[in-house]
């Protein structure tokens, strides 16, 4: 076990917190914080300590490095889960793709963050699942419905709909929000949960035009109309076992609606010019941005809307789960860090709140178009602010002339982040031993590669 705690193993209670943390500087210094917040730390520097230390039972969280020696965290986290009773589990990476965050989910972190970690976001998880109770308070949902991020009590009331939802096929499902809130991906996720046998097939009621809507849906036999030489399958066939999405159902022609009624009442249909009925094996999930209640002025007819809405869900707006913004958006600039290696692949807390300033009447779409607007231009690894508000401007979401806030009107920073408490640390260490590399590391703990990675990193080699 690391000796940078002056507690021993077994010896603490509620409120207790094992680091496992190979950096030195960062294990040293993330403890002396936290202990000055109220709790009591112990640190180890490997995956087996941390395992052996973590089965004691003695602390209330385990903060896990994504990357140990001996065991990464991932083993670790399986093998700390094995145990019985184990305590909540946050892990830390410097590096986080959408694969390792769902990995980690689905073997049962209770929260990941990406370092560095700012003090204050790394005490809020803390006591957040020291609230929930552990890990037995996780929010699974997110393990079950990866498709949908989030850690609002929207975005979790949602993962929940769509897992109850997926789990009763053969009842149709309408979802009903905003347009960009991720109607599409809730379909996506009950297709997925529900274990359809065959595809997922989008129509857009919308995008069709209306003489067309029938022979797409249904499908025709040769002759059925001029220019129809073969038979062709619809949507509703080529489905077969598995889902029919009806995107925008609110804009289908109303002559065709008691078609789709019929075809649902019956669970069949028939082609156009054809005099046999196919069977309808697919599940039907459609959406729309209107607020539909199957009233007479709705343009959707009752007795269709009640056969669509057999189980409804609501995909809420961004403004509801404004928590869910710095989430989102890095998980933007992971995915096209990973199309365009260089851009930044996270945000600067600054950043983060100008983004959670606005209301993003374009919900999820919106804020996707605008990190990646900002990401595009900015340098360095972290999305500054001054990139954010000019995306912002571009799409005429704020004024021209706006420019930054202070950061005193952003951000209340009580203490520095780990970032910048580790280059301090490397800064005087590098001054004190007037360059010399051998007795800099030595000073610091670490070995002189790492450091000269840290100076170089910091601008001071």
């Amino acid at each position: 076990m690391g000796q940078a705690s002056p507690y021993l193993p077994g010896t603490l209670h509620g409120g207790s917190i094992l680091l496992a943390e190979d950096d030195p500087i960062l294990s040293r210094r993330t403890a002396d914080v936290l202990r000055r917040r109220g709790w009591e730390v112990a640190t180890v520097a490997d995956g087996e300590s941390a395992v052996r230390e973590a089965r004691t039972g003695a602390y209330g969280v385990v903060l896990l490095d994504i990357q140990l020696p001996e065991l990464d965290g991932l083993q670790v986290l399986d093998a700390i889960r094995a145990g019985s009773d184990p305590p909540p589990i946050i892990m830390l990476s410097g590096y986080l793709d959408v694969k390792t965050t769902l990995a980690a989910l689905r073997r049962g972190a209770a929260e990941i963050l990406e370092k560095p970690v700012e003090i204050d976001r790394l005490v809020q998880a803390i006591r957040e699942v020291e609230r929930q109770g552990g890990a037995s308070g996780r929010d699974d949902s997110h393990a079950e419905v990866p498709e949908i991020l989030g850690r609002s009590p929207a975005a979790q009331r949602l993962r929940e709909d769509i897992a109850e939802a997926a789990r009763h096929p053969g009842v149709p499902v309408l979802v009903i929000g905003e347009t960009g809130t991720g109607k599409e991906l809730v379909a996506a996720a009950i297709h997925r949960l529900g274990g359809a046998a065959g595809p997922l097939v989008a129509f857009n009621c919308a995008a069709v035009p209306a003489d067309l809507f029938e022979s797409e849906l249904f499908g025709h036999e040769p002759g059925a109309f001029t220019g129809a030489r073969v038979a062709r399958a619809g949507l509703l066939q080529a489905a077969g076992d598995g889902t029919v999405f009806l995107d925008e159902i609110g804009e289908m022609p109303a002559n065709q609606q008691s078609k789709l009624l019929r075809v649902l009442e019956t669970r069949s249909f028939r082609r156009l010019g054809a005099h046999r009925e196919l069977p309808l094996r697919a599940r039907i999930v459609s959406a729309t941005n209107r607020p539909l209640r199957g009233r007479d002025e709705d343009p959707v007819r009752a007795d269709l809307f009640f056969r669509l809405a057999g189980y409804t869900l609501r995909t809420p707006p961004l403004r509801e789960r404004m928590e869910d913004v710095e989430m989102l958006a890095t998980h933007f600039l992971h995915k096209l860090a990973d199309e365009h290696p260089g851009v930044p692949r996270r945000l600067s807390p600054r950043a983060a709140d100008a983004l959670r300033s606005h209301d993003w009447p374009g919900n999820v779409r919106e804020l996707r178009a605008v990190t990646h607007a900002a990401a595009l231009r900015a340098p360095g690894e972290a999305l500054g602010v001054r990139y954010v508000v000019e995306a912002l401007s571009d799409r005429g979401c704020l004024d021209p002339q706006t420019r930054p806030p202070p950061p005193s009107a952003l951000t209340p920073v009580a203490e520095p982040g780990l970032r910048e408490v580790e280059r301090d640390l490397v800064e005087r260490a590098w001054a004190q031993s007037d360059g010399n590399l051998s007795r800099a590391a030595r000073q610091l703990g670490i070995p002189r590669t790492t450091l000269r990675d840290k100076l170089k990193r910091y601008g001071l080699l």
